[in-house]
């Protein structure tokens, strides 16, 4: 169960002490939120405005209420011009958060965000042109997270000595 404190600069880190659920808790939420492949995170509590493009399908989390789940209508627009549509906008996102203590961004203001619509045919070109750097984002963030699993996994058994290094030639 993830929060907006995992979303950071178009980046989602997920740690090794993250809330776990059950499996009906999250088939529940899944059920909620139909998160996929597309939607766009909005932290909408506390820090308002990080965001996130969902470059691959989602299949072991969830996110609490403090992240908006923003699902674009692709016969209108496609995921990665409303995404940086809404980077772009970022003052205008954080601006309408409400709250003296705690910043709160209620989904109300969020259908109130206005954006430019190209047509179909630019909207097409500029998909196809972005789309492949978002794929390779996804993939470096994907391996990101892997190399950082196996660094906390490692790390302590290096400094522990249950794993010797000394003879492993580079």
């Amino acid at each position: 169960m993830l929060s907006c404190k995992n979303i950071k600069g178009g980046v989602l880190s997920i740690g090794s002490d993250e809330r776990k659920i059950n499996r009906e808790t999250f088939d529940k939420l899944r059920k909620r939120t139909k998160l996929a492949k597309g939607d766009i995170l909005l932290s909408s509590v506390g820090t308002v405005g990080e965001m996130l493009l969902l470059k691959t399908e989602p299949e072991n989390i969830e996110f609490q209420r403090s992240v908006a789940i923003i699902k674009p209508n692709y016969d209108v627009i496609s995921s990665e011009f409303l995404y940086n549509s809404l980077n772009l906008q970022k003052e205008m996102v954080t601006n309408a958060a409400h709250g003296a203590v705690q910043q709160c961004l209620f989904l109300s203001d969020i259908g109130d965000f206005k954006t430019i619509l190209p047509t179909s045919d630019y909207m097409e070109k500029y998909t196809v042109i972005i789309s492949p750097y978002y794929e390779q984002i996804s993939k470096n963030q994907q391996e990101i997270q892997r190399l950082t699993t196996l660094r906390d996994t490692l790390l302590p058994k290096l400094m522990s000595g249950e794993i010797d290094v000394e003879n492993i030639q580079i």
